[in-house]
């Protein structure tokens, strides 16, 4: 049976539509917000929330450490919505699903899309637990949101990712990281599927590859934004050594728990600088 080439788009119209008619206000920029990073709507006036349970078109994150709400308010003069949760390839959705809120937030108005996440680090001179701006990434996923059925109109599109993520952004993020004295590091991001942890042979693997951090989500979203015009931003939570002995999801979701409000006052600071137009 032949796909019908409108469902992708009809699927995201409609989930406007729902988002809208509880939150009527249109965003400057939007956060996707990670593992344990569910305290940047904090701070917020004329908060509007709403579960995301209730847009049915989206799916809803069930990763423990995810949140599942939007909320959009005001930052100084800009509007942000927060979208706290995202859901993963691991968990068996599609590119097409896993980048569906973020096109949603572009379709919505956002000109700028922030893209956090816990990811595990690669550098060995990087003092953890830091927050990293992401300068560029590797997508190691073997997927890719612009092929055929994962598409918003499921053609094949060619997208240029010259600059994916904005310099100009990247400059922002770091003057706010400087006037709120908060530390900082650069590098970039590998995304691979997961669930499961690198082995220490993968963690060489990806240094050698140039990658300063490795996570499960953020690169097929930094695609299809860019794709549709977005300016993005990608902020790493980093939470531990990758490869690390004992590992486990819980030290992520703590360490990833006590940066959030880190990021989020470097978000913060950004609006009331201005930075996201």
């Amino acid at each position: 049976m032949q796909k019908n080439p409108n469902r992708e788009s009809q699927i995201l119209d409609n989930a406007v539509k729902n988002i809208r008619s509880v939150i009527p206000d249109l965003p400057d920029a939007a956060v996707i917000a990670g593992s344990g990073l569910t305290k940047l709507s904090s701070g917020m006036h004329d908060a509007q929330v709403m579960d995301m349970s209730a847009v049915r078109e989206l799916p809803v994150p069930a990763v423990s450490g995810h949140g599942s709400r939007i909320v959009c308010g005001r930052i100084g003069q800009r509007t942000i919505m927060i979208i706290e949760g995202r859901v993963h390839l691991y968990e068996g959705y599609s590119p097409a699903e896993v980048v569906r809120a973020v096109r949603t937030a572009v379709l919505l108005g956002a000109g700028s899309i922030i893209l956090t996440n816990a990811a595990g680090c690669l550098e060995q001179d990087f003092s953890l637990p830091v927050s990293m701006l992401i300068t560029d990434q590797i997508n190691l996923t073997g997927q890719d949101p612009m092929m055929p059925g994962f598409s918003q109109d499921h053609s094949l599109s060619f997208t240029n990712l010259d600059g994916l993520y904005s310099q100009r952004l990247l400059k922002s993020a770091e003057v706010a990281a400087d006037r709120t004295g908060t530390a900082v590091v650069s590098g970039v991001y590998a995304g691979v599927t997961g669930p499961s942890y690198e082995t220490k042979a993968e963690a060489a693997m990806l240094r050698k590859m140039g990658a300063s951090a490795v996570g499960m989500s953020t690169v097929l979203e930094a695609i299809a934004a860019k794709a549709m015009g977005a300016e993005v931003l990608g902020i790493s939570a980093l939470t531990n050594m990758a490869a690390a002995q004992g590992l486990s999801h819980e030290e992520v979701k703590i360490n990833s728990s006590a940066l959030g409000e880190v990021i989020s006052d470097l978000i913060t600071r950004m609006c009331l600088d201005d930075g996201f137009k």
